[in-house]
């Protein structure tokens, strides 16, 4: 039970909802991504992230193999959909961290 709460704490501590919570007019993704070796693989993930409406800003650092979106103000998106975008382009994203930026 003691795992549960402390789950669910960190879980409602890193969502979308918290950054919210605290003010955060623009909010920064660093996902790590599994199987980008290549220009052509950070172009197809850049392209399929770039299309969403709240995404300001798409950064990727082939040699980390992370993805860094900037979100546009007052826009959010959650842990799961970005994971699935990242899917969708043909990867894995293995760990997603957040920060908030304004």
């Amino acid at each position: 039970m003691t795992r549960f709460l402390l789950a669910l704490l960190a879980a409602l501590t890193l969502s979308p909802a918290s950054f919210a919570a605290q003010n955060c007019t623009q909010n920064q993704m660093v996902l790590e991504v599994d199987g980008m070796v290549c220009d052509f693989c950070t172009q197809s993930v850049k392209k399929v992230l770039e299309r969403e409406d709240g995404v300001a800003n798409v950064t990727i650092d082939l040699g980390k193999k992370t993805v860094t979106m900037v979100m546009k103000d007052n826009s959010v998106m959650d842990d799961a959909y970005a994971t699935e975008l990242i899917r969708q382009a043909g990867y894995k994203a293995t760990s997603i961290t957040r920060s908030c930026k304004g």
